[in-house]
């Protein structure tokens, strides 16, 4: 009986999993655009899949982000028209004519102010720190995605933020882009297939340092920290100052390194520590209290 009670406090317990994966999202290229202040968030997201029966697809979106736009192949679907404005439901149907086995691209373009999975906070010094926080199924409130762990995808991100602000995303930044008007955007790609649970972004004023790579016995892993600037010379000598070691370890004990890098995020997950892919995020107070310990660190690294 105590072992139910316990598992019923987990997050997971909070509803019945009636989410099912109903088609194979290959491929998700996100366009985000953050503000300068406030929390309204414009997006684009075009997904590539790869039909497994005649069902439509359903893509997750809370109803407080409105869509205003879907492509299907690029051109828009008439059917469809009524139901952009007015949602009252999460799941989005977007039906198609295709075969099983074929490949089909969906765009969704909205924007909204989202209630969860996206948290607009502040750094230590007052300025604008944004953050993803989409453990378990968290992603559907700002992102048109299938959130169900089950299906996972590969993903580019290109993140609009004002100048001066890095981005950080999952996987390898491949540029950096400066717009006329004053902002930057941030272009990351991960090729190897996550789920929608880890997929996420940062936007802060970060101190990145570099740490040596990790595992060139095996193969090499390029890794970082992403801090805020009072805790970098900290976390360096602190929680981080083995963080290679750990990856050396794990890759001889369980298997090479799976992805191009690895960066150590201080950030405003609601968690002790979150194992995003190849972007582990940490919280903020746990850098102000000095309670981030070499535990925590191996444990987020042995998730990846």
């Amino acid at each position: 009986m105590l072992l139910l009670l316990l598992a019923l406090q987990q997050p997971l317990s909070a509803r019945a999993d009636t989410l099912t994966q109903v088609q194979d999202a290959a491929n998700y290229d996100f366009t985000l655009v953050l503000p300068d202040s406030g929390s309204h968030l414009l997006g684009q997201v075009q997904t590539r899949w790869h039909l497994t029966s005649t069902r439509p697809i359903e893509v997750q979106l809370d109803t407080a982000m409105r869509v205003v736009r879907v492509l299907m192949d690029g051109k828009p679907d008439a059917r469809l028209a009524r139901t952009l404005y007015g949602r009252d439901q999460v799941t989005l149907v977007i039906p198609h004519e295709q075969a099983p086995g074929d490949t089909i691209t969906t765009m969704i373009r909205y924007h909204g102010y989202p209630r969860a999975g996206l948290v607009f906070g502040k750094d230590p010094e007052g300025q604008a720190a944004d953050f993803a926080d989409n453990w378990p199924d968290h992603a559907h409130y700002w992102l048109p995605v299938q959130d169900v762990p089950a299906d996972k995808a590969t993903a580019s991100f290109h993140i609009e933020v004002p100048e001066g602000y890095q981005a950080i995303a999952n996987g390898a930044l491949e540029r950096v882009d400066t717009l006329p008007r004053g902002r930057t955007v941030w272009h990351y790609r991960i090729a190897e297939p996550i789920p929608v649970y880890t997929m996420v972004v940062g936007v802060a004023r970060f101190t990145v340092t570099s740490l040596p790579d990790a595992a060139c016995a095996v193969r090499c892993v390029p890794m970082a920290l992403w801090t805020f600037s009072r805790d970098s010379a900290w976390a360096g000598q602190g929680p981080f100052r083995r963080a290679g070691d750990m990856v050396d370890y794990f890759s001889t004990l369980i298997g090479p390194f799976p992805y191009e890098r690895l960066s150590h995020v201080e950030s405003a997950t609601r968690f002790g520590g979150m194992e995003n892919s190849t972007a582990i995020f940490y919280p903020e107070k746990a850098y102000l209290d000095h309670k981030l310990n070499e535990e925590t660190v191996a444990h987020e690294t042995a998730h990846q």
